[in-house]
């Protein structure tokens, strides 16, 4: 059974309470911001994370969920983010859920799918044309190329019962790297996470490839008249979350 109360995501099983176990956690799995990325080294949770989210929309029959990650083992290998979901999500569904390991998708019972796969080269990118996007969890996106991601929000676009969306999870990625680019404004001059900057929005389009920020939606259509901005935020955690 599904609860939502005032803005709270909570799943109850006969097992346990699925839900965010962290103050960070829970503005990621509340956000409706279109691109959230949530930062943090190993240990922080952050695939099971996308995993939790994923939930609440599995029982809409018009959800397609896409997780994608740079390899294939990356997916499907033991302990890996397919199994991630299954285990996850078997605590809500139990043995309603159809697997196609080998095809890399879920199906549910409300006939919503999630389907995984790799992005491996730049021209696998192309895979995603014609795709319907409801949700894109980009697992270890810093693995993935600045053109991928770019390609793969284009694809964002529904029937579903929600606001398309896009989220990325993520490692440090170095300084100069394209997702520390995106993030400069979120961070501190010695490139850790500013705190007083978690889980602030800001917005962006796209022009010749390139983001056009702003504080406000108004502040890009000044830049780019006639545009639809999309708003962005990042969301930094550690073990302790």
């Amino acid at each position: 059974m599904l609860t939502v109360n005032k803005g709270e995501f909570v799943y109850m099983t006969k097992q346990k309470i699925i839900g965010p176990a962290s103050k960070k956690q829970e503005m990621y799995i509340n956000s409706d911001y279109d691109i959230v990325v949530f930062g943090g080294g190993a240990g922080s949770g952050k695939s099971y994370l996308g995993a939790m989210d994923f939930l609440k929309y599995t029982d809409d029959p018009k959800f397609r969920g896409l997780v994608v990650r740079r390899l294939t083992p990356q997916i499907t290998g033991a302990g890996a983010i397919f199994e991630t979901f299954v285990n996850l999500h078997r605590e809500v569904y139990d043995t309603k859920l159809r697997l196609k390991k080998r095809d890399g998708v879920i199906e549910y019972p409300s006939g919503s799918t999630i389907s995984f796969r790799h992005c491996q080269y730049e021209e696998d990118k192309h895979s995603f044309q014609g795709s319907q996007i409801s949700a894109a969890l980009l697992d270890e996106a810093q693995q993935l190329t600045e053109t991928m991601v770019i390609y793969i929000m284009s694809r964002l676009r529904t029937e579903a019962n929600m606001k398309p969306k896009m989220r990325m999870t993520c490692n440090p990625a170095g300084k100069g790297h394209w997702l520390t680019n995106w993030l400069e404004w979120w961070l501190l001059p010695s490139g850790l996470p500013d705190p007083a900057k978690c889980g602030v929005p800001r917005y962006f389009t796209m022009r010749d490839n390139q983001m056009i920020w702003g504080d406000t939606p108004e502040e890009v259509k000044e830049q780019v008249p006639g545009c639809f901005p999309l708003s962005f935020t990042f969301i930094n955690a550690n073990v302790n979350l």
